[in-house]
């Protein structure tokens, strides 16, 4: 008489965009056998979330728990496939039975997102390091979207450009002027005396300059023989440490160019409505891919606000004929909606949320700041980052 063999409870997670309702429809359990291999298992779970860019890589962890390393076991990647159902390719990091990573019949598996090269982050893996990809090496800090907002300002000097400078600066990094002070290697304790330097605007108030690049520093400070010292920063942070000093009433940027004052009571305002700087700054990447997009879009707490054309209590999401493809306008802040339309209500929403009224309306998509820089979601992408886990691999 044959003994059945063993079954095992699987149960799978991945990285996802959290929804409203707080449900989870992509998590997943199935039932294998006890003698399955790890190379059965990962090519019967497939791809966790497909992209429509049809570039992709995840890492199958087990379970939550890296207190004892990073404990991959293989790294799945999504091929090309145009027209065809999304493919993927299984690189195996580990060989261990599925059996010996079950607790109690109970296996648990977590898919994480880990955009990169499939072969540094497979190499990585080896290692037992997840791969994060490298910071630039000696690209100094630069922000061309706040400096071609200050030119055209510079060029016509209307309230609409002075909010685009603003909803900019909202974006990549500024420099601070950081003159005077002293920055020992690590060794050392890194720094040693941090000086932030402010200005008198022409009111005479206190002003802080903030810069789009060192070069821009230097232009400011071209009187100064010793040169200047720079401290780069997130540009929000910039703004949230301008706002956090009282007698600061002005800030200005690149003071050397154009002599664009913002108002601290405009910068309070623009921070208090909240922001979504993950997505914000991943729209600035020139390679950004929509795993990137998904990345930032899950970041948790994050939020969008959504146009309104409707009027009084009557509601109506601004969706836009974009070349006959009707699109939800979303934006990253308060100040990217009102640069976009300052006549426009908006409404602010979780990511989440955001993404579920797509569905709702119908919309063929999503587009993300149209001031630009922006992105396109597609609806199916909408449906495939919020969806159930057919939806997600169909």
């Amino acid at each position: 008489m044959s003994v059945p063999s063993p079954r095992l409870r699987v149960r799978v997670d991945r990285d996802a965009v959290a929804r409203d309702d707080g449900r989870r429809p992509w998590q997943r359990e199935l039932t294998v056998d006890g003698e399955a291999t790890l190379v059965d298992l990962v090519e019967l779970l497939g791809l966790p979330l497909a992209f429509t860019d049809d570039r992709g890589v995840w890492a199958l962890m087990r379970g939550h728990d890296t207190e004892d390393g990073v404990h991959i076991l293989a790294v799945v990647e999504q091929v090309a496939a145009p027209g065809r159902p999304p493919r993927w390719a299984v690189h195996m990091v580990s060989h261990v039975p599925p059996a010996q990573l079950a607790d109690d019949g109970v296996v648990d598996l977590h898919f994480r997102s880990l955009p990169g090269p499939p072969r540094e982050v497979v190499a990585a893996a080896h290692r037992g390091d997840s791969y994060s990809r490298p910071a630039p090496d000696g690209e100094p800090a630069d922000n061309p979207a706040v400096r071609t907002a200050l030119a055209t300002y510079a060029a016509d000097q209307t309230p609409e450009n002075a909010l685009d400078v603003l909803r900019q600066a909202f974006g990549g990094q500024l420099v601070l002027d950081a003159t005077g002070s002293t920055f020992g290697d690590e060794a050392r304790g890194g720094v040693t005396r941090l000086v932030i330097n402010f200005i008198r605007a022409p009111d005479g108030s206190k002003a802080l300059p903030a810069f789009t690049a060192h070069d821009e520093l230097v232009k400011f400070r071209e009187e100064d023989e010793e040169g200047p010292r720079s401290l780069v920063q997130p540009a929000d942070r910039v703004l949230a440490f301008f706002v956090r000093d009282p007698e600061a009433r002005w800030l200005y940027i690149d003071p050397a160019g154009p002599p664009l004052g913002i108002r601290r009571d405009q910068v309070e305002f623009a921070l208090q409505a909240g922001h979504n700087a993950a997505v914000k700054n991943a729209l600035t990447r020139p390679d950004l891919t929509m795993q990137d997009l998904f990345d930032a879009l899950r970041a948790p707490g994050g939020i969008l606000f959504v146009g309104d054309r409707g009027q009084g209590d009557d509601i109506q999401p601004l969706v836009v004929d974009t070349g006959g493809s009707e699109k939800l306008l979303a934006f990253t802040s308060a100040v990217e909606a009102a640069a976009w339309d300052r006549t426009m209500r908006f409404h602010r929403l979780s990511v989440g949320g955001a993404l579920e009224l797509v569905l709702e309306l119908g919309a063929q998509g999503l587009l993300l700041n149209p001031g630009g820089p922006s992105a396109n979601v597609s609806a199916l992408q909408v449906r495939r980052f919020l969806g159930t886990w057919r939806e997600a691999t169909a």
